[in-house]
């Protein structure tokens, strides 16, 4: 029954811990690869649109190569979280070196944009353990669950880091457009790695699964 589906969901804490982590490490990819990241490459770094962009899709190109290695790689050791861990800490470091550190090449940059798309995709695994945690017959509706989180904390990402912008905007217009300057940029982006820091520390609360379905909580 529907409702009986949804409980076994809600009252599972794992599909909550996992959702949220999901949710946390998706949204710097909504806000930077997705809508934010052209424009700050290009005033930072003094690029065309057309090459900011080239730029920014190595993010995609990584999360492309990343997670079916990471897939792979996971199922090999047998072990999931700790990958998951691995990937999240260093896409938090790329990001945050992109984003904040001085005087990077532009080889470098697109070095590091492409380390953090593939180091970030292994928070793909969460799916897969949800799954592992879950009743077969609720699998669709586990992962609507999750997504609903990804989509929900980047739907309210974006028009946050906007807000950031526009509350440290300098008055500079080109063509009818707000233009923001780099300064801008790196505060608007303090939501970046406090985010990936916020999933790191909700793994503290996601069990391993070992690459092994558990048995799920029953109810009545």
């Amino acid at each position: 029954p529907f409702f009986k589906s949804l409980r076994q969901i809600f009252q599972n804490p794992q599909s909550w811990w996992l959702s949220i982590y999901s949710g946390f490490v998706f949204a710097p990819v909504m806000v930077f690869g997705g809508l934010w990241g052209v424009a700050f490459i290009s005033e930072a770094f003094s690029l065309s649109n057309n090459l900011a962009a080239q730029s920014v899709s190595m993010i995609f190109i990584g999360f492309a190569i990343g997670a079916p290695i990471f897939g792979w790689f996971s199922d090999w050791i047998g072990r999931r979280k700790v990958v998951m861990f691995w990937g999240t800490l260093v896409s938090l470091l790329s990001i945050s070196a992109i984003v904040y550190a001085p005087g990077l090449s532009n080889t470098f940059l697109t070095f590091l944009l492409f380390l953090f798309g593939f180091a970030i995709s292994s928070f793909l695994l969460c799916f897969t353990m949800i799954r592992e945690i879950t009743l077969p017959v609720l699998a669709a509706t586990v992962i609507g669950f999750m997504n609903a989180f990804n989509a929900l904390f980047g739907a309210v990402s974006d028009p946050l880091t906007g807000k950031f912008l526009d509350l440290t905007w300098d008055g500079k217009i080109v063509d009818g457009a707000r233009i923001f300057s780099v300064e801008s940029y790196k505060i608007a982006f303090i939501t970046l790695p406090i985010y990936l820091i916020i999933a790191l520390v909700s793994m503290i609360w996601i069990k391993e699964t070992n690459c092994k379905t558990s048995k799920p909580i029953s109810l009545p």
